[in-house]
């Protein structure tokens, strides 16, 4: 069994300055608990008194940690039955302690309350596709389900505590489409955007990040969109264009995005992004049935790392951070404190947090 738990204090980031100085500092690693296996760990969110649920995908399962990082309980098992789930993608808490775990193969939303006793199951009938879904709630539990609407336009709608849709927020969507080639298959190429992440602040605007490319759209409460920022970064953002003997290829996975948006207790947004560097030239056109057979003639990874980008509710980048390890940051706490899924050489994963020092 791997470590449980250990507690240190030994990573600073201090990046180049914008119009703050923030430092990163590693204070919490949480490892798997006596009996349990962590396998697929997706999300993460944590309620009012800081403690920490970790949702697991694979096991279909949510752990539950002490601030501290003690383990505390499992919440939900598989199943098709209240409290059951059998694809949990994401979970979010509400300023309640509601507990909301957004389950794609059930088409549904299981609500716990803050003992983590499951109290209500709200169907979705219209659901988005692709791999990366999200579920926020605003103060007056409506429900906004981020992931790709392919009949919709749009990676995000607006629900009613019931499940009843609200509001199709009609966003662009970006693809290479109807690029044909030479070949008697006149194989063509179509990136699809398969999903994004949003997050809602106590006013109920919205920020809205796109998985790929780097776009996040500010919309107001009443659903008027604010302003958008396209980010700049020094990585490369274009996945590989490959041919497919499909009309409609999917978006290779193994890219740099966006991994969530969310809030910290300062009014900052923040911009998770996990980014994979290429040896040589991502544009590449590749062949999937050559690809799936030999991949290392194609493409190498240099590195993999993550950016958290910070910005302020007026939508100016105050500060960038890598940290340069296999991380998926996912959420902040009361405290302000950063928590992501850590994995190792071995894809072992662990819960990680950070304390965020603005100097």
């Amino acid at each position: 069994m791997r470590s449980s738990l250990v507690i240190i204090l030994i990573l600073s980031i201090s990046l180049p300055l914008y119009s703050e100085n923030i430092v990163l500092k590693l204070d919490l690693e949480i490892g798997e608990p006596n009996d349990i296996i962590f396998d697929r760990l997706i999300d993460i969110a944590t309620d009012s008194k800081n403690d920490i649920y970790v949702l697991d995908r694979k096991e279909k399962v949510i752990y539950k940690f002490r601030e501290n990082g003690t383990f505390l309980r499992k919440i939900g098992r598989a199943g098709q039955g209240p409290g059951e789930f059998s694809g949990p993608c994401s979970i979010y808490i509400d300023s309640r302690d509601s507990i909301y775990v957004l389950d794609d193969l059930n088409r549904r939303i299981e609500v716990f309350n803050k003992d983590c006793a499951c109290i209500n199951t709200i169907r979705i009938i219209n659901f988005p596709i692709g791999n990366s879904k999200r579920i926020v709630v605003d103060n007056n539990n409506n429900i906004y389900i981020s992931g790709y609407y392919p009949n919709m336009n749009s990676i995000l709608v607006k629900y009613s505590p019931k499940g009843g849709i609200l509001k199709k927020y009609e966003l662009p969507i970006f693809e290479y489409a109807g690029i044909a080639f030479d070949d008697p298959g006149k194989r063509i190429v179509n990136q699809y955007l398969v999903g994004g992440s949003s997050c809602v602040d106590d006013n109920d605007k919205l920020y809205v990040s796109y998985s790929w490319p780097y776009l996040i759209k500010v919309i107001s409460a009443e659903g008027n969109e604010m302003h958008q920022i396209n980010g700049k970064a020094d990585y490369s953002w274009t996945p590989f264009i490959y041919k497919t003997n499909e009309i409609n290829g999917m978006l290779f996975s193994e890219s740099t995005r966006t991994i969530k948006i969310f809030l910290m207790k300062n009014g900052y947004f923040v911009n998770s992004i996990y980014v994979k560097d290429w040896e040589g030239n991502p544009k590449r056109i590749l062949d999937m049935s050559i690809l799936r057979k030999n991949p290392e003639s194609y493409y190498k990874i240099k590195g993999e790392y993550a950016v958290l980008d910070f910005y302020s509710k007026e939508g100016k980048i105050v500060y960038s951070a890598r940290i340069n390890n296999k991380i998926y940051f996912l959420c902040s706490d009361k405290k302000g404190r950063i928590l992501g899924v850590k994995l190792d050489d071995s894809d072992f994963p662990k819960v990680v947090r950070y304390n965020v020092d603005i100097i």
